[in-house]
């Protein structure tokens, strides 16, 4: 017992939990949940340390019971795993209920939206930078999105979903065959122009779709987000035979940093330099007769409270034939 509690110590002292904790790894591990909530409250490292103290004085208390050494040992040893339960299911509670209050802010009221405009089979579409949970509550809580489609996205599990190759026209293909059903887009970090289309509805990161011609692609703004962050680096595509030009403006809150943003594209390349409370007005010429991107990247990205990496802000992107 004595030499299980000493390499418990070892272990709990060589490879902290919080590395296992973090991104997808904790689904499923209520140990690891508490873990996570610990680290939300007194930082990563903190958490970490009372992790590992806590660890060693369980096993170091295993130890001295194991020997013997300890009066009432059997009974303090019981007592102790039971505290240590208790305050593990005491936190991944505390996690799971404020992962669940922070994701019901994020939805819809009416959860089942989607069903109750009653539009039969719809394709869910998840651009780049789609969040995965955001994406399995619609599933989840709509019958009627019988589908998932990535469209630049990576797989969100194990299920099957379709990959969507967009033609230089910009009709979306899936296996071969043009989507002509109503349509769900994610819109957290992509912003989605289409034609052929009528928006039915809107609900916060989602935009409804039902066809009124032939679906198509006509500006994919991956890497801009919802409330108009660019991430640090992203592309806008245009997918349009006329030349013309794309149209957006830059800008910073006045508590941001200076930032600079790299701009590339087919016979353009410029650097821009946003300044906190200033804006930068750009209208970059499109050639037209297909599909033409304008890839942005920054090397000094910045985050937001929720640590989320960040660039400028930019205005809803719009191409203008001709301008």
């Amino acid at each position: 017992m004595a030499l299980v509690a000493a390499g418990l110590l070892l272990l709990a002292a060589r490879i902290p939990l919080s590395g296992y904790a973090a991104a997808h790894n904790k689904d499923d591990s209520p140990t690891l949940w508490a873990v996570l909530r610990l680290e939300s409250l007194v930082t990563t490292g903190n958490g970490a340390l009372a992790v590992a103290l806590a660890a060693a004085a369980l096993s170091g208390l295993a130890a001295l019971v194991g020997a013997r050494r300890l009066p009432g040992g059997g009974a303090l040893a019981l007592t102790a795993a039971v505290a240590a339960c208790c305050a593990l299911s005491a936190g991944a509670t505390s996690f799971d209920s404020k992962t669940s209050h922070l994701l019901r802010r994020t939805l819809p009221s009416d959860l089942s939206w989607v069903d109750h405009e009653r539009l039969g089979a719809v394709d869910l579409i998840a651009p780049p930078g789609a969040r995965k949970e955001q994406s399995w509550e619609q599933l989840f809580w709509n019958h009627s999105v019988e589908r998932l489609l990535l469209l630049g996205s990576p797989e969100i599990d194990q299920f099957a979903a379709g990959r969507v190759h967009v033609a230089q026209d910009g009709r979306m293909l899936v296996d071969g065959h043009v989507l002509r059903r109503p349509m769900l887009v994610q819109t957290y970090a992509s912003t989605v122009e289409l034609t052929g289309v009528k928006r039915i509805r809107h609900e916060l990161i989602f935009d409804l779709y039902r066809p009124v011609g032939t679906p198509q692609l006509h500006l994919l703004a991956a890497g801009r987000f919802a409330d108009g962050w660019l991430a640090p680096r992203g592309a806008i595509t245009v997918w349009d035979r006329r030349p013309g030009s794309l149209r957006l403006r830059l800008s910073l809150p006045p508590a941001a940093q200076v930032t600079p943003l790299h701009l590339t594209a087919r016979g353009y390349d410029r650097i821009v330099r946003v300044h906190p409370g200033g804006h930068v007005t750009l209208s970059v010429p499109v050639p037209g007769g297909g599909p033409w991107s304008l890839h942005f990247l920054t090397p000094r990205p910045g985050y937001l409270s929720n640590d989320r990496a960040v660039s400028v802000v930019s205005s809803r992107p719009v191409f203008v034939p001709g301008g």
